[in-house]
């Protein structure tokens, strides 16, 4: 097994990113103010979504003292909307002059990957951010919210955890690593994807997307690359050599602009590691990791049965089979 990170929150820290009413998010101390906007793909879950947020808001914004310092300017009533294409008309009908969290719920089979990733860029292009609800999951959990044991609980983990991505969305920051992901100072980690330009399998024009964080898991600045070309023989994508050495050589130089010094840089990706990448990063003269990780699947949990007999899971400890 491998140990859980500690997560600092607002007032203490934990391993379990449920304290986090307990504790209060990170930045609980600065206040947002979010308008938002509700849509829904039928007009029989309004009630359902009509408790969702207010179940949301209630965490956010409960009676008690341990709040979380936002306030929602709520619409006076719900947009319906038959598909993720009518979503994505009234996301470019306009930019906001502030911003504004779209809550939307949408049937599953508008939900494939490709849409999802449109629709949020197009949302983050016009000062908006998204937040999609799949229809099958809110009806089950609110049509079972509450049957105890376990629909109850459910229904409660299912609004914790689209709260805590709401308060995200709005600008919040629910925890930071307690420790440091990495031991060495002037350090950076990037996260290194792949897209692809056009269709087809004839199509192999591709760019490279770094996410840069500091050691704390703090997001500092996203880096693309320009296009290039792989040739079919080529196992697993790779930054070629000339493009991989300008974008750590970019990165470094945003960076040094918001007087960040870089000396470490701790790389990760899901492709194998290629020599071209190697080449460009010993070049750059940066000390570095790069690290090819291979995800299957999720780890597995040990969990333990309360005195309702509903499972719960056993917060510091995360098992990993042998095969993943």
């Amino acid at each position: 097994y491998v140990p859980e990170p500690v997560l600092r929150f607002g007032l203490s820290s934990s391993v379990d990113p449920r304290d986090i009413r307990k504790f209060l998010p990170y930045s609980y101390a600065k206040k947002y103010n979010v308008t938002v906007e509700l849509f829904c793909c039928e007009k029989d879950l309004e009630n359902a979504l009509d408790d969702f947020f207010g179940g949301v808001t209630d965490i956010m914004t409960g009676s008690s003292r341990k709040y979380w310092n936002i306030r929602f300017k709520l619409p006076s009533n719900i947009t319906y909307i038959t598909s993720s294409e009518d979503l994505r008309q009234y996301i470019e009908s306009y930019s906001a002059n502030e911003l504004r969290i779209l809550i939307a719920v949408l049937n599953d089979e508008e939900l494939k990957n490709s849409t999802v990733d449109k629709l949020k860029a197009s949302a983050f292009m016009n000062r908006k951010r998204l937040h999609l609800i799949k229809r099958s999951k809110l009806k089950e959990l609110y049509e079972k919210r509450h049957e105890e044991p376990k629909g109850k609980a459910a229904w409660k983990a299912y609004l914790l955890n689209n709260s805590i991505q709401i308060y995200a969305k709005a600008g919040g920051i629910p925890w930071l690593i307690k420790r440091n992901l990495a031991p060495r100072k002037d350090s950076i980690i990037i996260g290194i994807s792949f897209r692809k330009l056009g269709k087809g399998n004839k199509e192999r024009i591709y760019y490279g997307v770094a996410e840069v964080r500091d050691l704390a898991g703090r997001w500092l600045i996203f880096e693309a690359t320009l296009p290039f070309y792989l040739p079919v023989e080529v196992e697993g994508l790779y930054v070629p050599y000339i493009h991989m050495k300008y974008l750590v050589e970019n990165v470094r130089k945003r960076l040094e602009m918001r007087k960040m010094r870089v000396e470490n840089v701790y790389i990760y990706k899901s492709a194998p590691v290629h020599r071209d990448e190697l080449k460009a990063l010993d070049d750059s003269g940066i000390n570095y990791v790069i690290v090819h990780y291979i995800l299957h699947g999720f780890p597995r949990r040990g969990f333990l049965l309360n005195e309702k007999r509903i499972r719960t899971i056993r917060r510091g400890i995360c098992l990993i089979g042998k095969n993943e």
